[in-house]
């Protein structure tokens, strides 16, 4: 290997690192707050200036991501998305049983039963978790309270 080919190499090899550890940042960084899990997950809450609402509904929850900076709202949007996809994903391949553990450890758009849905608008997104059983309802419900402390707590800093 000649000398122009090695720095290519050394070159590409930096690039690929760079890369890796700037994804893993970067999701890192979304790490939803309600999950115990080492697992990561994309989460729209965890977006720098996003005002963050929870109001409980009938069936469920609707947590209101907004910001007046465009910016962050461009950015609540791409982070819904990507939780959107990743939640759908896990609900073909795992969801938490009501009132087990790895539920009181997990985002509440996985729990068994429940069904998310990220409605746009213009300022961010309504992200709706809902269910149609009651249990699963209640545990929603245990999740808007966890939703609404983690809020408050970082509104303060």
């Amino acid at each position: 290997m000649d000398g122009k080919s090695m720095k290519l190499l050394v070159i590409i090899i930096i690039n690929i690192i760079f890369l890796i550890v700037l994804l893993n940042v970067s999701i890192a960084e979304h790490k939803c707050p309600l999950s115990h899990s080492k697992e990561k997950m994309h989460c729209p809450i965890m977006v720098k200036g996003a005002d963050i609402k929870v109001n409980k509904i009938e069936k469920g929850m609707i947590i209101t991501i907004t910001s007046d900076n465009e910016d962050i709202i461009k950015r609540i949007k791409e982070e819904a998305k990507k939780h959107q996809e990743e939640v759908s994903k896990k609900h073909s391949l795992y969801v938490c049983s009501v009132n087990s553990d790895d539920c009181n450890n997990s985002c509440p758009c996985l729990i068994e039963g429940s069904e998310m849905k990220v409605i746009e608008k213009s300022k961010g997104v309504d992200i709706e978790i809902t269910s149609e059983i009651k249990e699963v309802v209640d545990d929603i419900y245990k999740k808007a309270e966890e939703i609404m402390k983690y809020t408050q707590n970082n509104n303060k800093s």
